[in-house]
Formats: C-alpha cells, sequence, structure tokens
C-alpha cells in the first residue's frame, strides 16, 4: 500500500534545510530526508510494507549509489515498483534524462534556484501524492 509520505534523498545539508522549510510553510509535514541511496534503502527495507512512501525524490549526483541506480533498483523490486520516482539535479544531459524515463522515474525536474521556485517546486511534489 502507498501513503502520501514523500522521502527526499539529498546529501547537501542547505538543499535540506531550504525544501524543509518550504514543505514546512505549505503545512505539509509527511516528509522524511535522508542523506544517501543507501540510507533509504535500509530504511524501506525496514518498513511496513503498508508504510511505504508514495513518492521518493532523489538527487541525481550522490555518493555512491547515484539517482539512476536507485531509481532502477526501486522500479525492478516488486515492494517498491509501485513508489513514484523524481530526481532532481541542477543539470542532466538530455540522453540521461531519456534514460531515467526509460528506466521508470515518473519525472526529471530542475533543482529549484530562487524561494519562489522552491514554493512551486516542493508544491508539485505534494501534488504527487
Amino acid at each position: 500500500m502507498i501513503n502520501r509520505r514523500i522521502i527526499v534523498v539529498e546529501d547537501d545539508t542547505d538543499e535540506i534545510e531550504l525544501l524543509q522549510q518550504t514543505f514546512n510553510g505549505l503545512n505539509f509535514h509527511q516528509v522524511e530526508f535522508y542523506p544517501d541511496a543507501y540510507t533509504v534503502l535500509t530504511h524501506l527495507k525496514n518498513t511496513d510494507k503498508n508504510m511505504l512512501p508514495g513518492l521518493i525524490v532523489s538527487d541525481y549526483h550522490m555518493p555512491k549509489i547515484n539517482g539512476f541506480s536507485l531509481a532502477t533498483f526501486l522500479k525492478k523490486h516488486e515492494d517498491y515498483s509501485a513508489i513514484k520516482i523524481i530526481v532532481m539535479s541542477e543539470q542532466i544531459p538530455q540522453n540521461e534524462e531519456h534514460r531515467l524515463l526509460k528506466a521508470g522515474v515518473s519525472m526529471v525536474l530542475k533543482k529549484p534556484t530562487s524561494f519562489e521556485d522552491y514554493r512551486n517546486f516542493v508544491a508539485e511534489l505534494i501534488s504527487l501524492v
């Protein structure tokens, strides 16, 4: 069962703080932040199937396991394949964006750069769960 929870995988603490403030400002508190894909995979493994998130948003450029590898693993795993995945980055080459979408990523989004961009970005994420 998928619910309205959102997991954000981001290793930049400044980015996490801005996203957290924006989620709070939009009165959405069902969001969890993880610093890397390995930590998320460990968390999901220990999560009751009825409590899986409805959406995982991952930075593309992550240490050890990047956004593509995380998305590929989740989409191939029966327990996690229904979770929507969004990959975000400051810049992703067009061919890589196509590869992400082909792997099952719902959307590839550019990271926000202004307060208004953050608000629109987070509102769009919330609308997907």
